[in-house]
């Protein structure tokens, strides 16, 4: 059985962080999954204010659908895209996770922004975890995993059980929120963490 949520590590540079966030913000705007060609990728009708900024994708694509979770089964082969190679910072914490890396994702949550419960149906966790930085946050931020919040700091890489566990979020800050979203085949090390 694996843990609900655990610090994988602690203490990833923020001031680096925060540089390749305005970098990757310069090169490309966010996509709204709720407008992509008329169809919306959001969870519910309830979800509202999230965006994401694609970084490590399917052959390496900047397009709209780039940035929305698919089946890794499905053999697809994901490359850093034009974004990504001028974040250096995240490519070298991508590179030290020294495993397989999936889909890559700067998410945003704007203020006041909501994610309603659901689950990643997508992640296998013995193929596939899904992680997190959080780059932007603050304790206004509300994340809650099978009914208990959690407080997630800057800088620190966490695995979430979000493939099990019902999980919501709500931003009740007046800043936008951004954190990092890494989808990974788990480490052997990692594995005998979060078991």
């Amino acid at each position: 059985m694996f843990m609900d949520f655990l610090v994988l590590k602690s203490d990833y540079d923020r001031e680096k962080l925060l540089t390749d966030l305005k970098i990757a913000k310069g090169i490309q705007s966010f996509i709204n999954p709720e407008k992509i060609n008329g169809k919306t990728f959001s969870l519910s009708k309830e979800t509202y204010g999230w965006e994401a900024l694609p970084l490590n994708t399917i052959n390496g694509k900047t397009d709209n659908t780039s940035a929305i979770p698919v089946n890794i089964k499905d053999n697809n082969s994901y490359l850093p895209n034009c974004i990504l190679k001028e974040c250096k910072y995240i490519q070298e914490i991508l590179n030290e996770l020294n495993t397989e890396i999936y889909l890559v994702r700067i998410m945003k949550l704007k203020t006041g922004g909501y994610i309603s419960p659901h689950v990643d149906k997508l992640i296998d966790k013995k193929n596939v975890i899904r992680c997190q930085i959080p780059i932007v946050t603050n304790n206004e931020v509300i994340f809650i995993l099978d009914g208990k919040r959690y407080n997630m700091k800057a800088g620190n890489l966490y695995f979430i059980n979000v493939g099990e566990k019902v999980h919501w979020l709500k931003n009740n800050s007046k800043n936008d929120r951004y954190t990092l979203i890494i989808d990974m085949k788990p480490t052997k090390e990692i594995t005998e963490k979060i078991c």
